[in-house]
């Protein structure tokens, strides 16, 4: 009941504050774009699957609430929240929760799923996630048991903490780093996070300009971690090489993927302008569930997901959103905030386009309130992040 309560109190929260906002400030263009994208999207959605699946239009509505957590960053503005601050405190979260896991699972031995037992999910923070066995085609067990409980924003932190290292290094940013990958790559054996990583190393190592001595260390560090990492776990590289495969592959995710994709493809065919809609877990029990099988998720699809929800229609609005967020971090004055937000929305357009997964879909929307609503304000925008002034004390401080 309480979870319940905190959970409509925090939509109406954002609702509110959204309504507040736009009645007080000039709106920018990115709040044009999240208003779309809370009210336009859902309607037109709604009404696409009233037409085509027969659910009734408010069922489609409230399926779409959790869209409306991307203005709880509308909160954080008016009650001048400190953006340092608050990646600040999402990183000793996440940091908390990593070396929890670590101790626990590895040192300790504790099976996941008893930890598991204990976990609340209240599906406002995206702390879902969870455990179980992974086993691939013909009992080929790809990854094993795994736990990934409230981890949801820890993204956030592997890439704050691989450009500080990156950036600044020093023991406040390489031992937390470690923890987080130590987490990542033994407990929650998640591919989406290291590809990710992978990606960013690369992107800052192509923009560095000459040959010195951290370029080269670059180079030979993440050769000897690949051979250290492999000497504790061989089946490492294969969750990755698997996956290369296609329908030959032995990771049953990927084999789901490649299933969910041409399951729903004629339906985006037809429907190519406003998609689908979304279908509610209640309706007809189970949602999409219901016509397509138990292992039809549309979060698993990224992109493909998008166009069929909400079609070429849906598409546009997120363009225009991350054209409009990329666009206002030329107004940040902090260098390292900006290079954290730019590489930020690198990462969540590389999640949606390559590696199928929507931080616009869902629950996950509040990652975007709290990682960019500075950047809502058409003006003002440096005004909710603080001067970080060096000292011996802090100078390996990044954000």
């Amino acid at each position: 009941m309480l979870l319940t309560v905190m959970h409509w109190a925090t939509l109406a929260i954002s609702i509110i504050s959204f309504i507040v906002f736009i009645s007080k400030y000039k709106w920018s263009y990115v709040t044009f774009w999240i208003f779309c994208f809370v009210f336009i999207y859902p309607i037109f959605a709604s009404i696409q699957s009233y037409r085509i699946f027969d659910q009734p239009v408010f069922m489609g509505m409230a399926s779409l609430r959790y869209l409306w957590f991307i203005t709880f960053g509308y909160f954080l503005l008016l009650i001048n929240y400190d953006y340092r601050l608050l990646i600040r405190q999402v990183n000793y979260i996440n940091i908390f929760v990593a070396s929890f896991s670590i101790i626990a699972i590895l040192v300790l031995g504790i099976d996941p799923s008893w930890i598991h037992s204990f976990e609340v999910t209240n599906n406002i923070i995206e702390t879902g996630g969870g455990t179980g066995e992974s086993s691939g085609v013909g009992g080929v067990n790809i990854r094993g048991i795994r736990f990934s409980a409230c981890s949801g924003f820890m993204f956030i932190s592997l890439i704050y903490y691989t450009l500080s290292s990156l950036k600044l290094g020093g023991k406040k940013n390489w031992i937390p780093y470690l923890i987080i990958l130590v987490y990542i790559i033994f407990v929650h054996k998640g591919r989406q996070p290291l590809a990710l990583v992978v990606m960013i190393y690369v992107i800052y190592f192509i923009k560095m300009k000459g040959i010195s001595t951290k370029r080269m260390l670059m180079i030979v560090l993440p050769i000897v971690a690949v051979i250290w990492i492999i000497s504790f776990d061989e089946s490492v590289i294969f969750r990755f090489v698997t996956i290369l495969d296609g329908e030959n592959s032995d990771d049953f995710s990927t084999l789901a993927r490649i299933k969910e994709v041409k399951q729903i493809m004629p339906y985006i065919k037809e429907n190519l302008l406003l998609g689908i809609g979304n279908l509610s877990a209640h309706f007809r029990h189970g949602g999409f569930q219901t016509f397509f099988g138990r292992q039809f998720y549309l979060s698993d699809l990224g992109i493909v997901a998008a166009l069929a929800t909400g079609g070429i229609a849906l598409t546009i609005i997120y363009a225009a959103l991350y054209i409009s967020l990329w666009k206002k971090t030329r107004n940040i004055n902090d260098r390292s905030i900006q290079l954290f937000m730019r590489y930020m929305l690198t990462g969540y357009l590389a999640l949606l386009l390559i590696f199928f997964n929507d931080v616009l879909s869902g629950e996950k929307c509040i990652q975007f309130a709290l990682l960019f609503y500075p950047l809502y304000r058409q003006y003002k925008i440096n005004s909710y992040i603080t001067t970080l002034v060096r000292s011996k004390y802090n100078r390996y401080s990044f954000i």
